[in-house]
């Protein structure tokens, strides 16, 4: 899921396991038919990537991840600015995957 606000884009990731959830909503006769409702009204989700507009002439976007450390628990800027296709085919493959958290 992702949220465009005015100085670029916010990618939005599911707190929960999604796979998890649907198998169990789906094994339950009354929920099977309805899960992809129920799933919209149990799930939550985080930013957890974002793109920020530093030129905007040039179009020119800074990388962030969310960064959970705790003493940090901020966005920490990855790699160097670029265009948004460059960045979004570099970084948003790793959103929902262990290396998310290796990016620095």
């Amino acid at each position: 899921m992702k949220y465009t606000n005015a100085q670029g884009k916010v990618y939005y990731t599911p707190n929960q396991d999604v796979d998890a959830l649907q198998d169990t909503l789906s094994g339950l006769p009354h929920l099977s038919s309805t899960t992809d409702k129920t799933l919209d009204l149990v799930l939550t989700y985080s930013p957890n990537m974002q793109f920020i507009l530093t030129d905007n002439e040039k179009r020119i976007f800074l990388a962030q991840r969310y960064c959970y450390l705790g003493r940090i628990d901020d966005w920490i800027n990855l790699g160097i600015p670029s265009s948004l296709s460059v960045l979004v085919e570099r970084y948003l493959k790793h959103l929902g995957e262990g290396s998310f958290f290796d990016l620095w």
